[in-house]
């Protein structure tokens, strides 16, 4: 089990472990967005959200959207849109503040 503050943190270490040029464009309370260089080279704009599904304070779900720059507007409402649409316990949609 782990929170979602805790995951964010452990995404950030990874990704400045693993990936080239990381820039943290922002971080929210359940949510990071950020750029790197791929392995392959290309420039690539990031959306993370987390969801705490049960309200136990655990990250339930992770998801993740990729993109080019030119992507970022479609990537961030897509990101949203999925967020938006995950149920809670009990059947009822989240309750998830927009990034």
């Amino acid at each position: 089990d782990i929170t979602i503050e805790d995951a964010i943190d452990i995404r950030i270490e990874r990704l400045r472990a693993e990936q080239e040029d990381v820039v943290i464009e922002g971080r929210g309370a359940d949510s990071l967005e950020y750029t790197y260089r791929s392995n392959e080279g290309n420039a690539r704009h990031s959306f993370m959200r987390w969801l705490d599904l049960d309200a136990s304070g655990q990250a339930d779900v992770e998801i993740v959207v990729h993109g080019r720059e030119v992507d970022v507007p479609g990537t961030k409402d897509l990101i949203r849109r999925v967020a938006d649409g995950m149920q809670g316990a009990g059947g009822r949609p989240l309750s998830t503040p927009r990034p």
